[in-house]
């Protein structure tokens, strides 16, 4: 758990530094491409990230792959969703389409994240690497 608890912050920290930077572009939209909108967005991101490292974590012990391939199924689930309600809530595509951005943004973010976590995950403590002889 000692993991978890340490990827979670560290997703956290990710998500909200990238947020942290598009701020700025947020603070001069309307709608839901508002500073709100960012915020939701990035919760969004955050949640499905926490609930994939879960799984991992869990399944990790037992199928590595397994572990990676239903991680990326919960991470991609949530954000695809909401994008995908939002297109079709739209008058004419374009109404929601600030904080699809911030969304597919944040979730590039926390992707490549997640992906350098499930690496170290998969490839195994130091001790136990192949080691090549001297």
């Amino acid at each position: 758990m000692h993991g978890y608890v340490r990827s979670a912050i560290m997703l956290s920290a990710c998500i909200f530094g990238a947020a942290l930077l598009v701020m700025p572009i947020a603070m001069r939209q309307t709608g839901s491409g508002r500073p709100m909108g960012l915020a939701i967005a990035a919760a969004i991101c955050l949640f499905s990230g926490l609930i994939s490292e879960a799984i991992a974590g869990f399944m990790a012990r037992t199928s590595p792959l397994a572990a990676m391939l239903i991680g990326m199924m919960v991470r991609m689930a949530l954000p695809l969703g909401v994008c995908v309600a939002l297109v079709s809530l739209g008058q004419n595509g374009r109404d929601h389409l600030a904080f699809i951005v911030y969304l597919l943004a944040l979730y590039m973010v926390a992707l490549a994240f997640e992906t350098r976590l499930a690496v170290k995950r998969a490839a195994g403590p130091a001790s136990t690497r192949n080691q090549s002889p001297r």
